[in-house]
Order: structure tokens, then sequence, then C-alpha cells
């Protein structure tokens, strides 16, 4: 599910918030008089490396209280909050379907989307939206996204123990595609987005602002560290240094 807003439209009160397998990050941002958006409030906050992925009652509360320590740091007051869902653990795909109607969609996502997740329907979150209805075709595309139900579960155990109220849970690529292509002339041009993480890169493709195409390689930053360290003869430590700067 994804939180929208309209740009004529007050800003509500919430932040975003990414828990990576690296890092935590909390962002929020204000509307300014001249309808632009400037940031107000960010920080980055080491992950629990043993508490991240883990199912584990005392993993989620100390990950809910490395959250509370990203609020805290970042000098954020709000309880509602946007997060994003890791791309490498949920599935996003823009697949072609009869053209229906939106309600028509919604009751035969799940027999649908049986075809393509690699994880049982049953034990799944999911949700669809249009991309676009071809004028002289019978198909439209759609982007499908599906969670793993524990997935979720343990999303809403974290947050909610840090005590915030949680107005959606979104894919990273969703949330990317919005903060930096936007609407508008600069949508409609096709546009590679890469994100590299600690240990995933996610890759998306857009056009008139709609995602197209989306990828996570099991591969990042890490790796790129690790890399560095072979080819230079650097400690580890010393190359994550060297990449940085």
């Amino acid at each position: 599910m994804a939180y929208r807003w309209g740009f004529n439209l007050p800003m509500p009160e919430f932040f975003g918030l990414d828990i990576g397998s690296h890092s935590i990050k909390a962002v929020q941002v204000r509307r300014d008089d001249r309808g632009g958006v400037r940031l107000t409030h960010f920080s980055t906050y080491s992950t629990p490396s043993d508490a991240y992925g883990s199912q584990a009652e005392k993993h989620k509360k100390k990950l809910a209280e490395a959250v509370k320590n990203t609020m805290e740091e970042a000098g954020i007051k709000s309880s509602q909050v946007v997060a994003s869902l890791p791309e490498s653990k949920i599935f996003t795909r823009v697949i072609e379907m009869p053209k229906m109607s939106e309600k028509e969609l919604k009751s035969s996502l799940e027999y649908e989307a049986e075809r393509y997740i690699p994880f049982p329907v049953e034990s799944a979150v999911f949700d669809s939206e249009i991309v676009s209805k071809g004028e002289n075709s019978k198909k439209m595309q759609v982007l499908l996204v599906a969670a793993p139900e524990s997935l979720v579960t343990r999303y809403l155990d974290i947050l909610e123990g840090a005590g915030l109220e949680i107005l959606a849970l979104e894919p990273e690529t969703v949330s990317l595609v919005r903060a930096l292509v936007g609407r508008g002339e600069k949508a409609a041009v096709p546009t590679l987005l890469v994100s590299i993480g600690s240990s995933t890169t996610d890759l998306v493709i857009t056009e008139n602002g709609k995602i197209g195409f989306t990828r996570s390689v099991a591969t990042g930053g890490k790796a790129l560290g690790r890399a560095l360290a072979r080819a230079l003869s650097f400690e580890e430590e010393q190359a994550e240094s060297y990449k940085r700067s």
C-alpha cells in the first residue's frame, strides 16, 4: 500500500523511515511558501547487527529502540510514519493483464498473483496499481506488489513498539520514484534509478512517472568495499573510507 498526497494539498505531519541492514534512516520534509519541499530533519543510526531480519521479540524490541534513537537524533516529534519495505524481501513486478476496472482488478488479483509471486499467496499481503492501458490493445500493464505476511507483521510490531502510528508501508522503489522522478515534464523521460545499499542494489526504470521495471540484485556497498580492499591491499575499514571519499 502506498501513501500519496496532492501537490496542492498541505503536507501531513509524518516522517519517512527506512530500516536497512546497515543503518536506520529517518527523514522529514516541509512544504515551503512557494510550493517547494525542503528538508527539515534527517538522521541515520546504526542497525543492531544481531536484530536485523530476526523475528525474535527481543530483537524486535531492540530495533524499536533503535528507531526511537534515530528519531531523537533527527529531532523528529511526529508519531506518524511512512516506512519502506526492503525491495530484496518483497516482490515488485509490472505484469500484463486483460483490461478491466480497478474494482475488477482487486477481485481477480489474488488468482493472478499466484502465477507470479515466489511465495504462497495465502501467506502474502499484496496490492496493485494500473500503470497503463493501451488504446488499441485488450491488455493493460499492472504494477503488482506482494510481501510475505511475516515481514509486514514484523514491521508493524517494530513500529508499534516504537510508539508510532503507521500510515503506510511501501516498497523502496515506489518511494524512490516519487522522490527523485516526481511529476511533470521531467517524469516523462525514461529514467533508470540505481539505489546501492549495503548488501543489495535496486534498479528501477520509469516512464511518465510510472514504474515499468524493477529488480533487486544481491550485491551492494559491502561487496564494493571488499573488492577495493583486495585490489588495493587495504584493510576493510580503510577501503570503506576510500570508497566513501
